[in-house]
Formats: C-alpha cells, sequence, structure tokens
C-alpha cells in the first residue's frame, strides 16, 4: 500500500458521497468540499459561540445549500454535537438544510439520499427566506451554488439572533478577537 492520501475534489454530489463512503475505511482519503470545508466552518462556529459565551447545543444552524459542503458541516456539528454528549436524533434537529426546492422536510418527494439524514418533520417552506421566518436560525451559512437564489435584499433585513451584535461588537472591538 503507499504511503499517501487521495484527496478527491469536485466530483459532484452523486460520486462524491459514494466515493467517501466506499474508501474511506480501505485507504487514506479526504473529500475537501465534504471535509475540509467542514472543518474550517465547525473552528469558525466554536470560535464565535465561546466570543458570546453560548454553547453550540443552544443553536439551531440553517444552510442555505444541501450539497456536499452544507451536508459535510451538518455532519461535522451533528459530530461535534454527539461528542459533548448530545444524542445522535437530537443533533440532527440543530442542522437544517434549503435548496433550490425550499427547506428539506420529510414531506418532500425525492429528496436525494445525502440529504435524508437531515429531513425533519417540520412543514414545507419554499424558499430561504420563509424558511428563516419560520426557523429563526442563530446561524445562516450559505454555500448555494445557485447565483439566483443568492442572499437577496430580503434575507438581509431579516432580524438578526440577539447575539450577532454582540458578536460584531466583541469581533470589532476587542483586541483579543482582532
Amino acid at each position: 500500500m503507499p504511503q499517501a492520501m487521495v484527496q478527491f475534489e469536485d466530483f459532484g454530489n452523486a460520486n462524491a458521497f459514494r466515493l467517501l463512503a466506499q474508501w474511506r475505511s480501505r485507504i487514506c482519503c479526504f473529500n475537501d468540499d465534504i471535509q475540509g470545508t467542514a472543518a474550517m466552518t465547525l473552528a469558525g462556529l466554536l470560535s464565535a459561540f465561546r466570543i458570546i459565551h453560548k454553547p453550540i447545543e443552544q443553536q439551531r444552524f440553517l444552510f442555505f445549500g444541501a450539497g456536499e459542503a452544507a451536508i459535510g458541516m451538518g455532519d461535522l456539528i451533528v459530530a461535534a454535537l454527539v461528542e459533548i454528549g448530545v444524542s445522535l436524533e437530537e443533533a440532527r434537529r440543530h442542522c437544517w438544510c434549503v435548496d433550490t426546492q425550499g427547506l428539506i422536510v420529510k414531506s418532500r418527494e425525492n429528496l436525494a439520499e445525502h440529504k435524508l439524514r437531515f429531513a425533519h418533520d417540520f412543514p414545507h417552506a419554499p424558499d430561504l427566506l420563509s424558511a428563516i421566518r419560520a426557523l429563526q436560525p442563530d446561524a445562516l451559512i450559505g454555500v448555494s451554488t445557485v447565483a439566483e437564489l443568492a442572499f437577496r435584499e430580503g434575507v438581509a433585513r431579516v432580524d438578526p439572533p440577539e447575539s450577532l451584535p454582540e458578536l460584531v461588537q466583541s469581533a470589532m472591538w476587542e483586541p483579543q478577537y482582532r
């Protein structure tokens, strides 16, 4: 066996999840879209929540996108929550996704396999703005590649969570966070 790591990059949803599942227990491999983006995002979130003194297990995450990056982030956040004692089922309830058809919920038909673990028993919201209003997430993470669905003015005008001004103030003015 060669002393090397295989990095999967830009394989598309259908292949990326399948290849990673197929090879991860047999060879040293890594998918940057699924695992690398997730690691950096979780690190940023944990740092932000430490700054505002709010534990990750009290946060709700909404991913704008439901591809490799979003599902990878959701999986890693779930793993972090499980690591601190949250049940798998409860940990998944902290993570929500919106794709081109709206909020990922159990009542939707023909969901791709990789989205099923984040399909919740909740009323469908047809778009990002209605999902934000229904869920009131603590963190909104944009990873959609569909330009016409990008954050629009209505999304930017939604009232931020109570913690956001505190986080921004800390990051801007307190020297230990610069």
